[in-house]
């Protein structure tokens, strides 16, 4: 059961409060100087950060001083396969994209992964069904405020 502070007890906390550094209620702030002295710390702390991220370059720098020529063509040849490895999932991708026509945003819902290319035929099947299939503009690739003149295609055709 919860116990019923006394009212010397409760007079006393915020006594404790002030003392911690919290504000008490009726007393008035000086904005202007908590500002400051907020500022100040982040200064320090700043200052902090770029003392220990120099620290800690100049240590990555001496771990790799340390490591084997074995060590650091395992690790290269590492980097190198999992670029590979996202280079072939992304072709994939584009593949799979072209092959069932589906746009960026389709392909940012399928998400990765092992059966992509299932995934993207099934979504490509259920876009085909509530989708009606329109024919082909005349003027789809063409930029807008350029037309196809008679000259150009009389030249196509003369080339044949």
């Amino acid at each position: 059961m919860a116990e019923a502070k006394t009212s010397s007890e409760v007079e006393e906390e915020p006594a404790k409060a002030v003392a911690e550094g919290e504000s008490a209620p009726d007393k008035e702030v000086d904005w202007q100087a908590e500002a400051k002295k907020w500022k100040a710390l982040s200064r320090k702390h700043e200052a902090n950060e770029k003392a220990l991220a120099s620290k800690a370059s100049e240590y990555d720098k001496y771990l790799e001083s340390q490591k084997t020529e074995e060590q650091k063509r395992v690790e290269a040849l590492q980097r190198a396969e999992k670029e590979r490895d996202e280079a072939n999932a992304s072709l994939a991708r584009m593949a799979a994209a072209i092959k069932y026509g589906l746009s960026e945003e389709d392909l940012a819902l399928l998400g990765a992964g092992e059966d992509f290319e299932e995934r993207a035929k099934t979504l490509a099947e259920r876009l085909k069904a509530v989708t009606p299939v329109r024919a082909r503009s005349a003027t789809q690739g063409v930029e807008a405020g350029k037309a196809v003149s008679d000259d150009f295609l009389g030249g196509v055709m003369r080339s044949r």
